[in-house]
């Protein structure tokens, strides 16, 4: 349940750029996409490993039943973090013309007013999250991340459309305050269920002596009913803190090499390609890049992320008691290939259709075939990604967060370097080509870490070669349906040849056997709290 809650919410998020597109335009969504990348910096170092952290903390306090510092966990992480975020939101509204100014477009000072309140409402957030996920309980923020993208997709296009008229920087400015409202919400209900939850536990462990029998065995009765009377070994606050960014800090530090390189490039594909368009086709282009390209590239990884959340605590808490988990890690990493193999091949073959029929109204022509070359470049992305989210979730639940951090490194190094040397050659096009090398590369060096450090050995055919073949085959069927009905309308025939693309490929993963039975029924325990040895 919790993982459909969680994918809804996603693809929610994801969607929600194409009606901002429409409304404000490329050059919009270019502001709007030039505020995000500072953003997320300080959002991930201030809170961005929170919740691999304390999902791990509580989870190893909880698989021996010590729920009480479990909630400790909690208590200390929000305080430190509020006082964090608190600095870091500061910092930004005061900053914000020199920042905007250095990214080479000074209309987006405006936008970081309305971002900012949001660092310290997600840092709580984050705590919250990590804290359910490591109770094994992910509805509460599956259902929090769809309250805060439907609030989000509502708020944030109703303010995009009442300020466009005073100009492009007041739509931003309404679209991104429109994301600080969807925290609230989210933050919201997180609270009203924490206090539920704290309500219902209390409830169940009160016990009421006077309604046990009076008789010579009550005593006894309430004495096995009684807490332990050796004290437990004392823990602090500070050894607490100590504990939950022992392990944050590499996850921050990994999760800060995407953010920062996408900081980087928000000063150097402006600065770079000003000098040849002008600041407004620029703009343009870095909107087309990272607005409606990326996207739509991000929508099939937001279902991969699901498998890799939920991940994460089950081998955190099979570490923590020795048990085997390479079994259901070898079965979420084909699951994610299998969607990740033939999304990505879609999104390079229906690319210009896909396109055209999203954003025809609001992007110029001769833009959609600039986007057209970008989605087909960057689509390979999507089977990265999916490999390197599986790979970190086991490898920090395997108390090794360095090892996807420091590859994570090495990517983003090979995406600077080439993004500076791409973007003089072939343009906006560099940058997309980059974002790939980076990703796979640290998908190559991941993948060989998982199967040296968990160690699993995952079938090739069964993993990697039978969803290949099946994806050439669906999607070859898939395009010459669509070529046979586009005379008709592009909806229509997107429409069948998904249909057609989708049972064929299904088809396919059943002749060639690409799961077992036994691989068929460990997935759904990545969501329910159990995990098979081996």
């Amino acid at each position: 349940m919790f993982a459909i809650i969680g994918m809804i919410a996603k693809l929610v998020g994801a969607l929600y750029r194409i009606p901002l597109t429409n409304a404000m335009g490329a050059e919009g969504i270019g502001l709007y996409q030039l505020v995000f990348p500072l953003y997320t910096v300080l959002l991930t170092a201030t809170s961005g490993g929170l919740p691999a952290a304390i999902a791990k903390v509580t989870a190893g306090f909880n698989a021996v039943g010590d729920e009480r510092r479990s909630r400790e966990t909690l208590t200390v992480s929000l305080a430190v973090v509020s006082a964090v975020t608190s600095a870091a939101a500061v910092g930004l509204v005061l900053l914000r013309n020199r920042i905007a100014f250095i990214q080479g477009n000074a209309l987006a000072a405006l936008s970081y007013l309305g971002i900012a309140p949001s660092l310290v409402l997600v840092g709580v957030i984050s705590c919250f999250r990590g804290y359910y996920q490591g109770s094994h309980n992910m509805l509460p923020s599956a259902l929090s991340q769809l309250v805060e993208q439907v609030v989000k997709l509502f708020a944030g296009l109703a303010l995009c459309r009442v300020l466009l008229p005073y100009g492009i920087q007041y739509a931003v400015l309404g679209a991104v305050s429109g994301v600080t409202l969807s925290e609230v919400a989210a933050l919201i209900g997180l609270l009203a269920t924490y206090a539920f939850t704290r309500r219902s536990h209390a409830a169940r462990t009160v016990v009421h002596l006077d309604a046990l029998p009076q008789n010579a065995f009550s005593a006894e009765v309430a004495a096995e009913l009684a807490p332990p009377a050796e004290p437990q070994p004392r823990i602090t606050r500070g050894s607490l803190i100590r504990r939950v960014y022992r392990i944050a800090l590499p996850v921050t530090l990994g999760s800060l090499v995407i953010p920062i390189t996408q900081v980087i490039d928000s000063v150097l594909v402006i600065n770079i390609l000003t000098a040849s368009t002008g600041t407004s086709l620029a703009t343009s282009l870095f909107g087309l890049l990272n607005g409606p390209v990326n996207s739509l590239v991000n929508m099939p990884v937001v279902v991969t992320m699901a498998v890799s959340v939920a991940l994460l605590p089950k081998v955190s808490a099979a570490t923590a008691v020795g048990r085997d988990y390479r079994r259901t890690v070898e079965t979420a990493l084909k699951y994610s290939l299998v969607i990740a193999l033939p999304t990505a091949g879609a999104l390079g073959v229906f690319a210009r259709p896909i396109l055209s029929l999203l954003y025809a109204r609001s992007i110029r022509p001769e833009l959609l075939d600039v986007g057209t070359t970008l989605l087909r470049l960057g689509s390979v992305t999507v089977v990265y990604m999916s490999v390197v989210q599986v790979a970190t979730a086991v490898l920090q639940g395997s108390d090794r967060p360095r090892i996807p951090a420091v590859n994570l490194v090495v990517g983003a190094t090979v995406k600077v370097l080439t993004t500076v040397l791409l973007l003089r050659y072939i343009g906006i096009f560099g940058a997309v080509t980059a974002s790939a090398l980076c990703y796979g590369v640290t998908a190559a060096l991941d993948a060989v870490a998982l199967m040296k450090r968990a160690p699993i050995r995952p079938s090739f055919y069964r993993t990697v070669l039978a969803p290949l073949l099946s994806s050439a085959v669906a999607l070859a069927l898939g395009y010459g349906t669509y070529l046979a009905f586009h005379g008709r309308s592009g909806l229509y025939a997107l429409i069948v040849a998904a249909v057609v693309t989708v049972a064929v490929y299904i088809v396919g993963l059943l002749l060639t056997r690409c799961f077992t039975r036994d691989e068929l029924s460990v997935l759904p325990l990545i969501g329910n709290g159990k995990t098979k040895s081996k």
